[in-house]
């Protein structure tokens, strides 16, 4: 579950079709650092622009709120799990 940054736990349902209209990306990853900070993993089609990367921010925090920092990392691909299951959503947070 996602924990906001009040203490209150959420699933972190995200439209997909709201991050693709901002740029192209083959995968996505979001993982929970901290109850402040989130990372937002990307396979991208093509390099983003930085208005791109701040739109993609702000996307995640009108989605939860304004209280999180986003980090945006670029990957050639995500790994899946031992069990070759892919998550879309990692927490780090207790």
């Amino acid at each position: 579950m996602l924990v906001l940054p009040s203490g209150q736990r959420i699933w972190p349902l995200l439209e997909v079709h709201e991050l693709t209209a901002i740029a192209p990306f083959r995968q996505f990853q979001l993982v929970q650092r901290s109850v402040a900070a989130l990372e937002l993993r990307l396979v991208p089609e093509r390099p983003l622009s930085a208005d791109e990367e701040e739109s993609m921010r702000q996307a995640l925090r009108r989605r939860w709120g304004g209280g999180f920092a986003v980090a945006l990392s670029y990957h050639v691909a995500l790994a899946r799990d031992p069990s070759g299951k892919f998550e879309d959503f990692k927490s780090e947070v207790a």
